[in-house]
């Protein structure tokens, strides 16, 4: 992995972590439906994003 994509996903993660609890966790007085399936969409973009790369680079580390 390399040292940019590495610290790409580390923020990506960060994003996550920070996404998840300011704003899916909290009551529903925080964020509109519309936000909360913004909110959802965006972590499960982004979670896909980092598998996808994790994938990627351990296919070719093993060949």
């Amino acid at each position: 992995m390399t040292i940019g994509k590495s610290n790409r996903c580390n923020e990506y993660m960060k994003e996550i972590e920070n996404i998840k609890y300011e704003y899916l966790q909290k009551n529903e007085f925080f964020c509109t439906p519309l936000q909360r399936r913004f909110y959802e969409h965006r972590v499960e973009l982004l979670e896909n994003y980092i598998l996808n790369y994790l994938n990627t680079t351990d296919g070719k580390e093993n060949s």
